[in-house]
């Protein structure tokens, strides 16, 4: 799976100002790559949260791009136009974002801990266990 923006018009067609054919797609990673939220920045331009996972599928991170309003990946945005933040070695997903006044782009999302549990019960933590990372942590 690759990520795919489509930009419609007000009449409910494709807008081909973006990108010639007002759609696109964009793969990051070898694994499965998903868009879970977007917003429009002051300037037009695209901004999509997600994640990338890897091929195995055993691990994902939190996943940024952001597109100008023809199309085309914005690399004054992390250097490419794609920015991914890990925090641990298992699933991690942006699920929704939000832009700022000063065009800050605020992330939210899930990360997701398998850890070991002994049959006695101690030492390397919860199965499966929830917990909610603060950005910047």
């Amino acid at each position: 799976l690759d990520v795919a923006v489509a930009r419609y018009t007000s009449a409910g067609v494709l807008d081909t100002t973006f990108n010639a054919t007002g759609k696109l797609t964009t793969s990051i990673s070898t694994g499965d790559d998903e868009a879970l939220g977007v917003k429009i920045d002051g300037s037009g331009r695209i901004v999509v949260a997600g994640y990338a996972k890897t091929a195995a599928g055993t691990a994902s991170s939190f996943l940024v791009m952001r597109y100008t309003s023809a199309g085309a990946l914005d690399t004054t945005f992390g250097g490419t136009g794609k920015v991914q933040t890990g925090f641990n070695s298992g699933i991690d997903a942006a699920t929704a974002l939000a832009i700022d006044g000063n065009g800050a782009i605020v992330v939210v999302g899930v990360t997701f801990v398998v850890r070991r549990v002994r049959r006695a019960g101690g030492g390397q933590g919860a199965r499966g266990r929830r917990r909610a990372t603060p950005a910047g942590d």
